[in-house]
This record gives structure tokens, sequence and C-alpha cells, in this order.
């Protein structure tokens, strides 16, 4: 039908896997990192015709804590929204980069 789904047993397994996830979860685990983290999430979140959308965006974005911890993320995130792109692609790329650093 072309139309999006957000019942679960409509959802492709990959959608459904992050069903337990909700755009407050996203947003309060961002605002414990920093409020550029929180702005770059809420951005993933309100741009897409669904937050669900966004749900793998913010989960990337998020992780990066994993290898570069909740310091760097947030100078990434504080660097990708002055640069007018709070994308995932961009803070991997200032954190690979190291232009965060600067």
């Amino acid at each position: 039908s072309g139309r999006f789904s957000t019942q679960p047993h409509h959802m492709p397994e990959s959608h459904r896997r992050h069903s337990e996830w909700s755009p407050h979860r996203f947003l309060s685990w961002a605002r414990k990192i920093g409020p550029a983290t929180h702005t770059v999430v809420r951005h993933q979140l309100e741009n897409r015709p669904h937050p669900e959308h966004g749900y793998r965006a913010c989960l990337g974005i998020l992780h990066q804590v994993r290898h570069y911890g909740n310091e760097r993320l947030e100078r990434a995130c504080v660097q990708a929204v002055k640069i007018g792109s709070p994308t995932y692609k961009s803070i991997a790329s200032i954190l690979k980069k190291g232009l965060d650093r600067h």
C-alpha cells in the first residue's frame, strides 16, 4: 500500500528490533551526553515523516560514545550543528578525522 506502519507485526524485522525505543528515550540519553547531542538527536527525530525513521541514525550517533566517549561526541555534535549538518555521517566523519579536537 506504500503507507508507513507503526504496528510491530506490520514492520520488517529490522524495524521491530527498534520498537523498544521511543523519541523520549533517545532524547533522554542524548540529554545526558550534552545539549548539542540532544539537539542533533532531536533533529533526527523531528525531520522525518515519522520519528521511527530516525531511530537508526540516533542509535548510530549515540553509539559513537562507545568509541569516543561523551565529551568527544558532544564536541562533534557542536561542530555538526555549527556547520549545519547534524547527521550521523557528519558526526562520524568529525570524530574519525579528529576535527572535534580543534
